[in-house]
């Protein structure tokens, strides 16, 4: 196998790392306190780290345009790998200790439909300040417009981001 075919294969295997990762770590953002500006910091931060450590393999081009895509490719693939990691150890490793809150629904956002079909329902609760969007199961959807409040039992996972464990509609 040649060295370009070695690459390409290498290329291919991380966008599909990185694709199966984003997907799986995307569930998991949801239910995780994480501003989507933090999530977006990390995954420049990492790429460009990456790009940097990297450096010699990209500048021995020389072209700034291909210096300009090597560092988007690395700010693409290696973030989000990097950011998708955190988040799913941050998840799955987490304090044992939980506490439980209640929220007050800020708004419904109603039904996310697929061919007509409710799938689920989302609703607003502020948390700190902040808008957070939850998801529910397509059963509490007739009686939406009775739920007040939503309670959330409550970690803190590995990096200290909180993670929302159980959430129930009052």
């Amino acid at each position: 196998m040649s060295s370009e075919n070695k690459k390409e294969t290498r290329f291919k295997i991380l966008i599909a790392i990185m694709v199966g990762l984003s997907f799986w770590s995307f569930d998991l953002y949801k239910r995780t306190i994480i501003e989507l500006k933090t999530v977006l910091l990390i995954i420049l931060i990492a790429g460009v780290l990456v790009y940097l450590i990297n450096q010699t393999h990209f500048f021995t081009r020389g072209i700034k345009q291909i210096k300009f895509i090597g560092l988007l490719k690395s700010i693409f693939i290696w973030g989000i790998i990097v950011c998708s990691s955190l988040i799913i150890l941050n998840y799955y490793i987490h304090s044992d200790k939980f506490e439980r809150k209640t929220f007050e629904l800020e708004s419904t956002r109603g039904a996310n439909k697929e061919k007509g079909v409710i799938k689920s329902i989302n609703v607003q609760i502020k948390y700190d300040d902040k808008l957070k969007e939850l998801k529910f199961h397509k059963k509490h959807y007739k009686n939406i417009r009775k739920y007040k409040s939503v309670t959330l039992d409550i970690t803190t996972g590995l990096f200290g981001f909180e993670v929302i464990k159980k959430q129930e509609l009052n």
